[in-house]
């Protein structure tokens, strides 16, 4: 399985997937590299290790720079829609 099949399965089988292989003994490294990922990308992606096991993260995505449903007006900076004119004078 390569890195973008693993990130385009839903959590429940992507926490599977890493937590059989920890049962067939591999360390948390291991698990990461054989889904094609690494433990940074695993964590910007809402998958955590815990002790001896992978969890997810109740809301995935507040530890990456992608864009939500959360942008609003903040102290003057206008943060605009995806192919807005912006004017920063």
């Amino acid at each position: 399985m390569d890195k973008n099949e693993f990130l385009d399965l839903e959590m429940d089988a992507q926490l599977e997937k890493l937590n059989s292989l920890l049962a067939e003994g591999k360390d948390k490294n291991e698990a990461a590299e054989a889904v094609g990922c690494d433990l940074k990308l695993l964590m910007q992606n809402g998958l955590i290790f815990v002790k001896d096991k992978f969890m997810g993260k109740a809301f995935r995505g507040y530890g990456t720079a992608k864009s939500s449903a959360n942008e609003h007006k903040h102290e003057g900076a206008i943060i605009a829609e995806k192919g807005a004119d912006v004017n920063l004078t």
